[in-house]
C-alpha cells in the first residue's frame, strides 16, 4: 500500500472531487493532485507540522482545484445552534457512519500482538507509507 498509488488508483476510474487531509505538508499535494477535475481538498489538521506544499498553480487555475480550512468545532457549533442545523449533522453523521461501514477501507500493512508493541513501533518507523499497524489485545 503506497499513498500515492492507492490514491492515483482510487480516482483514476472514479470522479473523486474531494478530498479530506489531517496531515497537511506534502500529503496535501499528493491528495490534491489525485483529485478529478474542479476537486476540493479539505484541510482538517497538520499532523506533519509542514505547510501544504508543492502545489501545482496549473491544478488550481486550469483543472479548477480548490483548498479549503474546515474546522469542525466551529462547524458543529454552528449546525447545532439550529434545530434544522442539528438535523443536518445528524443526516452528515449517519452519512459518513455508511460510508465507514460500506466503502471506506483502512490499508493495514502488519498485525502485531501488544506483547511485541516494541516490534511494531521499528516496523513502523521504517514503513510509515506502507499502511497501518495494527496491534491485537489477547489471543489472536
Amino acid at each position: 500500500c503506497s499513498l500515492n498509488q492507492d490514491l492515483q488508483a482510487a480516482c483514476k476510474d472514479g470522479d473523486c472531487r474531494i478530498g479530506f487531509d489531517a496531515v497537511a505538508g506534502p500529503v496535501g499535494a499528493q491528495v490534491l493532485h489525485s483529485l478529478s477535475t474542479g476537486g476540493t481538498l479539505y484541510v482538517y489538521g497538520g499532523l506533519s507540522g509542514k505547510p501544504i506544499s508543492d502545489v501545482a498553480w496549473s491544478h488550481l487555475i486550469f483543472q479548477r482545484k480548490s483548498v479549503e480550512g474546515f474546522w469542525m468545532t466551529a462547524t458543529v457549533k454552528e449546525l447545532a445552534s439550529t434545530e434544522t442545523g442539528a438535523a443536518e449533522l445528524r443526516g452528515r453523521l449517519d452519512a459518513v457512519g455508511n460510508l465507514l461501514q460500506s466503502q471506506l477501507r483502512t490499508c493495514v500493512s502488519r498485525t502485531f500482538p501488544l506483547t511485541e508493541v516494541g516490534d511494531a513501533l521499528v516496523f513502523l518507523r521504517k514503513n510509515m507509507s506502507a499502511g497501518k499497524v495494527q496491534l491485537i489485545v489477547g489471543d489472536p
